[in-house]
């Protein structure tokens, strides 16, 4: 899966008020997600928990319920995960790879 920073390739991220920032691409392979500002870099590279908070963000647009599915997708309670979800949210921000709309 390639994921390009326009909003049109990715309407999920418009719907939830998230976007790849300008620049930034991402590309899945075998359930990793390699994402990085193109062309400098660095990759991130986002395997395990962080790779199914992504995948939500990216594919359904509803910022409501993101800690819930990915609390589904990894079988635990939305308690577990909703502050984590929220601090990984942040770090991407932070980090230039994603923005607010």
């Amino acid at each position: 899966m390639n994921v390009g920073s326009d909003a049109k390739e990715n309407p999920s991220c418009e719907q939830l008020g998230y976007r790849l920032a300008d620049g930034v691409g991402a590309v899945e392979v075998d359930g990793i997600f390699y994402v990085a500002p193109v062309p400098q870099g660095p990759i991130r590279i986002l395997a395990g928990s962080a790779a199914v908070i992504w995948r939500e963000l990216i594919t359904d647009g509803s910022a409501g319920t993101l800690a819930d599915r990915v609390a589904g997708s990894v079988g635990v309670d939305v308690a577990e995960v909703r502050a984590s979800v929220r601090m990984f949210i942040d770090e991407l921000l932070r980090d230039g790879l994603l923005t607010r709309r």
